[in-house]
């Protein structure tokens, strides 16, 4: 089975403005049962709808899900920061 990522078109804009990010494991893992978009669903651009049609639950079963954190530049203290109490949320 071949994973495909929905991710790389939306998260490369922060590489290209030096943003600092993290990205963490939140523990879950997806299920098609709750991973499934809610109607209406409505592309913002052509790419968004492309990004939309790469994603198909049933691939992703048992995926782990995990999460990105961005900020402004020199601002790495404030993605550490947010991602800390974020994983808390998600242990308690």
């Amino acid at each position: 089975m071949t994973l495909r990522s929905t991710g790389g078109a939306y998260t490369a804009i922060w590489n290209l403005l030096d943003y600092p990010g993290a990205v963490f494991p939140t523990g879950l893992f997806a299920d098609p049962s709750i991973d499934i978009y809610r109607e209406p669903l409505r592309p913002m651009s052509a790419a968004d709808e492309q990004n939309i049609s790469l994603y198909d639950a049933a691939v992703f079963t048992g995926a782990p899900v995990s999460l990105q954190t961005i900020s402004r530049r020199f601002n790495d203290g404030l993605v550490l920061a947010a991602q800390d109490v974020i994983e808390r949320i998600f242990k308690s």
